[in-house]
């Protein structure tokens, strides 16, 4: 999800926040920002892990909402990086000079975070009006079903993919040749580049549960030019 913040919006903080601000364009850090939501939180940190490497980080102004929880305390959980640009380009995309020294906001959280903060945290920590107490302990409470059902969307998500790579070890030599056959048959006649990765891999590793490494180079050596040759 992405917005850029609108000259109305602009021009009222502007004005609200003379005093604090002078020069709002280049001191203002949310003149536009994303939010980042994933399935898992395994996604999570590799999202994070990106913004660092891509990005200056504001530390100062940046949030961790995760650590700033009481290890009894269950509620809202999001990465908030205050980022600006540091290269050229990022993954090949030019960046204009004049955008280099402005700030954004960049919110990382998984699907089932978005869903309390969206739902729940608003409502009971952005509103005007004090909320009752047994509403605060009850999204409280739900924050804490959905921490735990975030973490078992993780395991089962490991579980299956540790499964994927390995299900070659459990098919008989009938079924490894039926389905090397088929996935050979769609990879030839596949047309969409993303869909014919996929097909690659997972033909790739079924080759590898049967120690076929030459076979495995051969499937995966044309994706591989392919990445070189765009710079990816």
């Amino acid at each position: 999800q992405t917005r850029a913040k609108t000259l109305s919006s602009f021009s009222e903080k502007a004005a609200r926040k003379s005093k604090e601000f002078n020069d709002p364009v280049n001191q203002f850090t949310d003149l536009c920002g994303a939010r980042v939501i994933t399935h898992s939180q395994h996604q999570v940190d590799k999202v994070c892990r990106f913004i660092r490497e891509n990005f200056i980080i504001d530390e100062v102004r940046s949030q961790d909402k995760i650590t700033q929880l009481d290890i009894s305390e269950f509620g809202y959980l999001s990465f908030h990086y205050i980022v600006s640009i540091k290269a050229d380009n990022i993954l090949g995309i030019s960046i204009p000079k004049q955008a280099r020294n402005l700030k954004a906001e960049i919110q990382v959280r998984t699907l089932l975070q978005h869903a309390w903060a969206d739902i729940s945290h608003d409502r009971v920590y952005k509103n005007p009006i004090k909320v009752p107490d047994k509403w605060i302990r009850e999204s409280a409470r739900l924050a804490a079903l959905m921490e735990k059902a975030d973490h078992s969307f993780e395991e089962l998500a490991d579980g299956i993919d540790s499964f994927n790579v390995n299900y070659g070890l459990f098919m008989n030599a009938e079924r490894f040749e039926y389905e090397e056959e088929i996935l050979r048959a769609i990879l030839e006649n596949e047309q969409e580049s993303r869909s014919r990765q996929r097909h690659a891999l997972i033909l790739a590793r079924l080759l590898k549960t049967a120690g076929q490494w030459r076979e495995v180079v051969d499937v995966l050596a044309p994706f591989s030019k392919s990445r070189s040759k765009h710079g990816s």
